[in-house]
């Protein structure tokens, strides 16, 4: 069995953490244009007169698996949207 080194560790450390900054720098990245896009909508929305009859707005959205459901849902409520069944 290889012996695992405190230099060894620290390198392993640093490069799970940066792999974890990346990944929140992404989602930060994704969390800001879906806040600009949902902001930008209604003003579409408004300048399309065509489409001052639509009520509702249905879509089929998967940005997790099965077992997240119940999370995204939660999320997706805080911007207003329903999960349909």
């Amino acid at each position: 069995m290889t012996q695992v080194t405190r230099s060894t560790r620290r390198a392993r450390d640093r490069t799970h953490s940066g792999a974890r900054d990346i990944v929140a720098q992404a989602a930060r990245r994704m969390k800001r244009a879906f806040d600009n896009s949902l902001r930008e909508f209604p003003s579409h929305l408004a300048e399309r007169r065509d489409l001052d009859d639509v009520i509702a707005i249905f879509g089929n959205v998967a940005f997790g698996t099965a077992a997240q459901t119940d999370q995204l849902a939660r999320i997706a409520g805080h911007y207003g949207f329903e999960r349909i069944p």
